[in-house]
């Protein structure tokens, strides 16, 4: 610890990395290292990326002004580029220990922030909502990554009980945030799985009682023994995370997103998207080609009518070169079939209708993909090509077989000379 320290004063480092090690795992030590990093940091100007982990932040999560102490200190930093709030080095399953209202309400501070990337972030309301699109309307200037994956909204299935009138009912205030990006590239955005077990600390402090009582579960008899087993298994299970159902953002939202000029890959995962989503999304896939991927898997509610609806928009839109990911086998295949037309120009062969240009684009694709798969789905969705497709083969054909007779001829006579010159000799 003493070394980071010193790095960070000294201006030796580029990158920091807050994760908990042995020693921090003690409270003393933990307080101790906070304070000095707190004295030696706001004073730097080397470090442009930062990576703080859930377990670090959890040492202070009774505590919520060294939350705010810490981010307004981050925030601050001139050098700052890049921000990541993640699990470190171990992956966890449970609600995170970073305080939205605090950070949210010290991200605006970070006015040269160019990567910002947040995982498991709850969302308790629409009011934290709404701090998340002004936080990212105070930074739309310099930002250009934005993920924010994870994000459980409403809490678990027992504080979603208590406080239903609480609930986030939409997160279109996010993206309305976006859409007004000046320089946005790129955008990852997933709620956190649906019913992941996440151990409370009311679980684990069961799991030891279920522990220490085992002897005497055991060696109970009757329906005593079955029942206090009974009270402690129930004790012991642990809270699911639950996010409420239903689609967080209006469909009109994503037709919007994607008309984004500067943005570039789009991933929206576990978002429950459906049917009527894709629909909107395809309205602007038919007019645009600044997108270059775009991640709808973990999205189960999308059937192959929604798929549908973007397999059409991309035909249509002879420029586009994005790149779809989705969960269904058949319409993944048909979408990397597309890309691979549209790199082939096949808009010149359309247009253009000529002999020429249908072979040479024929030519390409069987250089580069022997499958005829392509060639058949273009023929597809372009019947207007199929004649004078069927004219080139036959063209095509009758010069082949113009080849090989030359080719035959060419052999006899290069026969009959050789015989000659045999004779002779």
């Amino acid at each position: 610890m003493e070394s980071l320290l010193e790095g960070i004063e000294e201006n030796r480092l580029d990158a920091l990395y807050l994760f908990i090690t042995d020693v921090l795992r003690d409270g003393a030590s933990f307080r101790r290292f906070f304070a000095n990093l707190m004295s030696v940091l706001p004073q730097n100007y080397s470090v442009h990326r930062i990576e703080a982990g859930h377990e670090f932040l959890k040492q202070m999560a009774l505590n919520n002004q060294d939350q705010r102490r810490l981010f307004r200190t981050i925030t601050e930093l001139e050098s700052l580029r890049t921000l990541i709030v993640s699990d470190g080095y171990v992956q966890r399953k449970d609600y995170g220990a970073l305080s939205t209202p605090v950070f949210l309400q010290e991200l605006p501070r970070a006015t040269s922030l160019v990567n910002l990337d947040l995982h498991r972030m709850e969302l308790k309301s629409d009011h934290d909502v709404e701090l998340l699109s002004l936080a990212l309307e105070s930074i739309s200037e310099s930002l250009e990554e934005l993920r924010l994956t994870g994000l459980i909204l409403s809490g678990g299935q027992q504080q979603q009980q208590q406080r239903q009138s609480q609930e986030v009912t939409s997160l279109d205030p996010v993206i309305e945030a976006l859409v007004e990006f000046q320089h946005l590239r790129s955008f990852t955005f997933a709620l956190y799985p649906q019913n992941i077990i996440a151990p409370t600390a009311a679980a684990e402090a069961a799991a030891a009682a279920a522990a220490q009582n085992n002897a005497a579960v055991a060696g109970g008899e009757g329906n005593d023994g079955e029942q206090q087993e009974g009270r402690v298994q129930q004790a012991a299970e642990p809270e699911v995370i639950r996010n409420t159902p239903g689609p967080k953002v209006s469909p009109r939202m994503w037709h919007e997103l994607c008309l984004l000029s500067t943005l570039q890959d789009l991933t929206i995962r576990h978002m429950q998207l459906d049917d009527e989503s894709c629909r909107e999304m395809s309205t602007a896939l038919r007019q645009t080609a600044f997108l270059s991927c775009l991640d709808l898997r973990q999205n189960p509610d999308i059937t192959k009518v929604g798929y549908g609806h973007i397999a059409r928009a991309l035909e249509l839109n002879f420029s586009s070169w994005c790149t779809v990911a989705v969960d269904d086998l058949y319409f993944q295949s048909q979408f990397n079939v597309l890309i691979e037309l549209n790199q082939h120009n096949r808009a010149d062969v359309v247009r253009n209708v000529k002999r020429s240009t249908l072979a040479q684009f024929i030519e390409d694709l069987e250089e580069t993909n022997p499958n005829p798969t392509a060639i058949w789905y273009f023929l597809r969705i372009h019947d207007n090509v199929r004649t004078l497709l069927a004219s080139y083969m036959t063209y095509k054909s009758q010069i082949n077989l113009r080849n090989d007779e030359r080719k035959r001829l060419e052999e006899r006579k290069r026969k009959a000379a050789t015989e000659g010159t045999v004779a002779q000799s």
